[in-house]
């Protein structure tokens, strides 16, 4: 990015800084990783040098974190095909249900919401239609963005 004339073309520069995006993603997870295990490999040398209920717990905790992380990675590699990186649109309609179908609706759209916020993904509604009166379910006004 600090090269000269990087900036010139700005088409070639997003593009670039996607690409950046995406190989980070990849790498700072697996660097994480890599670090945690050099960690847990220095709490069992420790341990085995001597009985301590607290490197011992400590040692639980650090592997659960790394378990996690491992998980996380796991995902991401299963997400990991041409087209995987790029936009999608997610749909939920209530249908003919009612007032129960609606609360559901409502509530599907706020897991995937939370869900997208947990994961870095950025969200933009693009269309809403709200349950008679101009009101969703839960009493909101309707949003437009």
């Amino acid at each position: 990015m600090a090269a000269e004339g990087f900036w010139n073309n700005p088409e070639r520069a997003r593009a670039d800084m996607a690409h950046l995006k995406h190989a980070k993603a990849i790498v700072e997870p697996l660097d994480a990783l890599e670090k945690q295990a050099g960690d847990l490999e220095a709490m069992l040398e420790l341990m085995a040098a001597g009985d301590d209920p607290e490197l011992e717990k400590e040692l639980g905790s650090t592997l659960a974190a790394a378990r996690v992380a491992l998980d996380k990675v796991e995902f991401r590699v299963m997400l990991g095909g041409e087209h995987d990186h790029r936009s999608a649109f997610l749909s939920i309609q209530a249908g003919a249900g009612g007032t129960e179908a609606c609360d559901w609706a409502e509530m599907l759209m706020r897991m995937y919401l939370r869900w997208c916020e947990r994961n870095g993904y950025k969200v933009e509604e693009v269309d809403r239609t709200n349950a008679e009166g101009g009101r969703d379910p839960l009493g909101h006004a309707p949003r437009h963005r």
